[in-house]
């Protein structure tokens, strides 16, 4: 019989967001998922397959949110450049209000 999972999917998903977008795909290894996540290696090899499959639903649960915030701007045929300018100053102030939140600052 399989083991139930004691942990909330999505839950672990975020954390993991969390952990690319401070390290980077990159610099983020198995172990360091494993450690941020709380989870043991055949869990996460269980749920996302690995660190490339855990990346890629990753970028799938940011992607519509990008999407989102970058949408009025594409709709006023906003240039490029501003845009994505528009869209790193909401994610400087998210990622600033996320330090606020969680009492870092």
């Amino acid at each position: 019989m399989p083991r139930v999972k004691r942990f909330d999917e999505n839950k672990l998903l975020s954390n993991a967001t969390e952990l690319f977008w401070e390290q980077g795909y990159h610099a983020t290894s198995i172990q360091d998922l494993v450690s941020h996540l709380g989870i043991n290696r055949g869990s996460l090899y269980d749920t996302y397959g690995g660190k490339n499959n855990c990346f890629t639903k990753h970028f799938n649960y940011i992607a519509p949110i990008i999407v989102m915030v970058l949408q009025p701007f594409l709709k006023i045929k906003m240039k490029l450049k501003m845009v994505l300018e528009h869209y790193l100053k909401w994610e400087l102030m998210n990622q600033f209000l996320t330090k606020i939140k969680k009492g870092v600052l």
